[in-house]
């Protein structure tokens, strides 16, 4: 078993993620639910990520991709 002491280690500082509309809402009707935060629900879903993560019960490998090559780009005549 993976130790996650660490986990409760330092001060809590605000890290922004970038969600959906319908994300958020489906957080915020959770939070709802259960009388507790958005942020609250963040929190435990991030915890729990890492500590099943460490555990070896996630495997992201297979979700990691490439984005396909950039096409090159012409540098256009009297565009500095």
């Amino acid at each position: 078993m993976a130790d996650n002491s660490d986990l409760d280690k330092g001060i809590i500082k605000s890290s922004g993620i970038g969600i959906r509309e319908g994300e958020r809402a489906a957080l915020d009707e959770i939070a709802a639910l259960l009388g507790v935060s958005r942020n609250a629900i963040l929190r435990y879903m991030v915890r729990w990520f890492i500590i099943e993560y460490r555990a070896g019960k996630i495997d992201l490998a297979a979700h990691v991709k490439e984005p396909p090559p950039q096409k090159k780009k012409l540098d256009l005549p009297g565009s500095g």
